[in-house]
């Protein structure tokens, strides 16, 4: 919804419109991440957890470092070319838009690692 919200709108995008869509993202964040983590968390033997908590946390640190790493050169390499004000306008609208492109693939891709995860482990079980 913020994808399709902030490319309609376009450089005409006023930020308080945007309010509403990052609430619902915000919300939706705060429902998986706890039950994602504990279904990790499920896959181990509980004398391990704590071991697996700690990779969990430093898997998130280095996805979050990386993260935004390559969301920052998606956005540099958008606003790379074009002049004038309008045509930069649109430039941060194609910026952001690749940016959260990057992150909506980045997240499907976890969620089908995420099942072929359950599936093997239901298989192993």
């Amino acid at each position: 919804m913020l994808i399709a919200q902030v490319w309609m709108a376009g450089a005409e995008l006023v930020p308080t419109r945007l309010i509403p869509v990052l609430i619902v993202v915000g919300v939706g964040q705060g429902f998986i991440m706890t039950p994602l983590l504990n279904l990790v968390l499920g896959f181990v033997e509980e004398a391990q957890a704590g071991m697996a908590s700690g990779v969990i946390s430093t898997v998130q640190q280095v996805g979050a470092a990386l993260g935004v790493a390559v969301v920052g050169i998606l956005f540099g390499a958008a606003l790379a070319a074009g002049d004038g004000v309008a045509a930069q306008a649109n430039q941060y609208v194609s910026a952001f838009v690749a940016g959260m492109l990057y992150n909506l693939g980045a997240a499907l891709l976890v969620c089908v690692l995420l099942l072929m995860l359950a599936k093997t482990q239901r298989l192993t079980s």
